[in-house]
């Protein structure tokens, strides 16, 4: 499971990533701005998914 620290990091780097890609005029790079942006979406559901480790 993903700390708040980091869920904040990753919401904060998609939100920065999606920024760029508005001001980026070149499609190939905002193709490989959205898979940046698809994998740090995915990194936030699979941390809400999977579940903490008992002790």
């Amino acid at each position: 499971m993903l700390s708040r620290g980091d869920v904040a990091i990753i919401k904060a780097e998609v939100d920065r990533l999606e920024k760029v890609r508005k001001e980026c005029t070149d499609s190939g790079i905002q193709e490989r701005i959205d898979v940046w942006i698809e994998e740090q979406k995915r990194k936030l559901v699979a941390g809400k998914n999977s579940k903490q480790p008992t002790t």
